[in-house]
């Protein structure tokens, strides 16, 4: 289980609203939001968290 202090982009909860973010500003593919999410945070989420 993560530690809830490393504050990745990938805190439970957090993901859903930095995608829907994501997709506010312009429509994206999948792929394109993982890259993106991967850029703003530095780690890219897996391809089925998206």
């Amino acid at each position: 289980m993560r530690n809830s202090d490393e504050g990745s982009c990938c805190d439970r909860g957090m993901l859903g609203f930095l995608i829907l973010y994501l997709l506010s500003k312009k429509p994206m593919h999948g792929h394109e939001i993982s890259n993106e999410i991967s850029q703003r945070e530095g780690e890219k989420p897996s391809p089925g968290t998206i």
